[in-house]
Protein backbone atom coordinates (compact mmCIF):
# COMPACT_ATOMS: atom_id res chain seq x y z
CA UNK A 1 0.00 0.00 0.00
CA UNK A 2 1.46 3.37 -1.05
CA UNK A 3 0.66 5.09 2.23
CA UNK A 4 2.71 2.56 4.16
CA UNK A 5 5.77 3.33 2.03
CA UNK A 6 5.69 6.88 3.42
CA UNK A 7 5.79 5.51 6.96
CA UNK A 8 8.49 2.84 6.63
CA UNK A 9 11.33 4.84 8.20
CA UNK A 10 9.35 6.85 10.73
CA UNK A 11 10.76 6.90 14.27
CA UNK A 12 9.13 4.36 16.56
CA UNK A 13 7.92 7.10 18.92
CA UNK A 14 6.34 9.21 16.14
CA UNK A 15 2.53 8.95 16.19
CA UNK A 16 1.15 9.56 12.67
CA UNK A 17 -2.48 10.06 11.73
CA UNK A 18 -4.48 10.63 8.57
CA UNK A 19 -7.54 12.83 8.08
CA UNK A 20 -10.18 11.49 5.71
CA UNK A 21 -11.71 14.64 4.27
CA UNK A 22 -15.12 14.69 2.69
CA UNK A 23 -15.22 18.40 1.84
CA UNK A 24 -16.00 21.04 4.44
CA UNK A 25 -16.91 24.32 2.88
CA UNK A 26 -20.49 25.47 3.31
CA UNK A 27 -22.24 25.29 -0.02
CA UNK A 28 -19.37 23.46 -1.72
CA UNK A 29 -19.50 20.11 -3.34
CA UNK A 30 -18.14 17.27 -1.28
CA UNK A 31 -15.85 14.56 -2.53
CA UNK A 32 -17.67 11.58 -1.06
CA UNK A 33 -20.53 10.57 1.16
CA UNK A 34 -21.73 7.45 2.85
CA UNK A 35 -20.35 5.07 5.38
CA UNK A 36 -16.69 4.22 5.88
CA UNK A 37 -17.78 0.58 5.66
CA UNK A 38 -16.27 -0.18 2.22
CA UNK A 39 -12.78 0.91 3.25
CA UNK A 40 -12.75 0.40 7.04
CA UNK A 41 -11.09 -3.00 7.37
CA UNK A 42 -8.30 -2.22 4.92
CA UNK A 43 -7.84 1.35 6.17
CA UNK A 44 -7.72 0.57 9.89
CA UNK A 45 -5.93 -2.77 9.76
CA UNK A 46 -3.63 -2.62 6.72
CA UNK A 47 -2.25 0.90 6.92
CA UNK A 48 0.49 1.82 9.37
CA UNK A 49 -1.21 4.99 10.62
CA UNK A 50 -1.61 5.30 14.38
CA UNK A 51 -4.68 7.55 14.29
CA UNK A 52 -7.59 8.21 11.98
CA UNK A 53 -9.28 11.62 11.88
CA UNK A 54 -12.79 10.86 10.72
CA UNK A 55 -15.70 13.14 9.90
CA UNK A 56 -18.84 12.24 11.80
CA UNK A 57 -20.41 15.69 11.94
CA UNK A 58 -23.29 15.04 9.51
CA UNK A 59 -25.43 12.12 8.39
CA UNK A 60 -23.26 11.97 5.27
CA UNK A 61 -20.67 9.89 7.17
CA UNK A 62 -23.01 7.02 7.97
CA UNK A 63 -22.94 5.11 11.25
CA UNK A 64 -20.16 4.07 13.58
CA UNK A 65 -20.27 0.36 12.67
CA UNK A 66 -17.04 0.53 10.58
CA UNK A 67 -15.15 1.37 13.79
CA UNK A 68 -15.45 -2.30 14.74
CA UNK A 69 -12.35 -2.87 12.58
CA UNK A 70 -10.21 -0.42 14.57
CA UNK A 71 -7.30 -2.30 16.19
CA UNK A 72 -6.59 -1.74 19.88
CA UNK A 73 -3.32 0.03 19.27
CA UNK A 74 -4.83 2.69 16.96
CA UNK A 75 -6.88 5.78 17.77
CA UNK A 76 -10.00 7.24 16.21
CA UNK A 77 -10.54 10.98 16.38
CA UNK A 78 -14.21 11.70 15.79
CA UNK A 79 -14.95 14.95 14.02
CA UNK A 80 -18.35 15.21 15.69
CA UNK A 81 -18.49 19.01 15.86
CA UNK A 82 -19.40 20.59 12.54
CA UNK A 83 -17.70 23.45 10.77
CA UNK A 84 -20.48 23.38 8.19
CA UNK A 85 -23.24 24.88 10.35
CA UNK A 86 -23.39 28.20 12.16
CA UNK A 87 -25.24 26.89 15.22
CA UNK A 88 -23.80 24.98 18.14
CA UNK A 89 -24.49 21.29 18.54
CA UNK A 90 -26.27 20.07 21.63
CA UNK A 91 -23.67 18.85 24.14
CA UNK A 92 -25.78 15.82 25.12
CA UNK A 93 -26.13 14.80 21.48
CA UNK A 94 -22.35 15.07 21.01
CA UNK A 95 -21.70 12.99 24.12
CA UNK A 96 -24.16 10.37 22.88
CA UNK A 97 -22.35 10.19 19.52
CA UNK A 98 -18.96 9.69 21.14
CA UNK A 99 -20.31 7.03 23.50
CA UNK A 100 -22.05 5.25 20.63
CA UNK A 101 -18.76 5.10 18.71
CA UNK A 102 -16.98 3.80 21.81
CA UNK A 103 -19.65 1.10 22.25
CA UNK A 104 -19.05 -0.22 18.73
CA UNK A 105 -15.30 -0.42 19.33
CA UNK A 106 -15.68 -1.87 22.84
CA UNK A 107 -18.00 -4.61 21.61
CA UNK A 108 -15.59 -5.60 18.81
CA UNK A 109 -12.59 -5.63 21.17
CA UNK A 110 -14.33 -7.24 24.17
CA UNK A 111 -13.57 -4.19 26.30
CA UNK A 112 -15.57 -1.71 28.32
CA UNK A 113 -16.79 1.58 26.88
CA UNK A 114 -14.83 3.40 29.59
CA UNK A 115 -11.56 1.71 28.53
CA UNK A 116 -12.13 2.65 24.92
CA UNK A 117 -13.02 6.25 25.79
CA UNK A 118 -9.91 6.58 27.92
CA UNK A 119 -7.47 4.88 25.55
CA UNK A 120 -8.69 5.06 21.96
CA UNK A 121 -11.47 7.50 21.11
CA UNK A 122 -11.00 11.23 20.85
CA UNK A 123 -13.28 13.97 19.68
CA UNK A 124 -11.91 17.28 18.52
CA UNK A 125 -12.99 20.04 20.84
CA UNK A 126 -15.00 17.70 23.05
CA UNK A 127 -14.12 15.46 25.95
CA UNK A 128 -16.48 12.84 27.40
Amino acid sequence: MGHNLCLVRKPVDLHVGIHLRRGNMTGSTHTTSGSYERIARKLFQDTQYDAFYLEYDTERAGGFEPLRFLPREKDAVLGAVSTKMAGLEDIDMLEDKVREAARVIARAQSRTVEEVLKEQVRSLGFRV
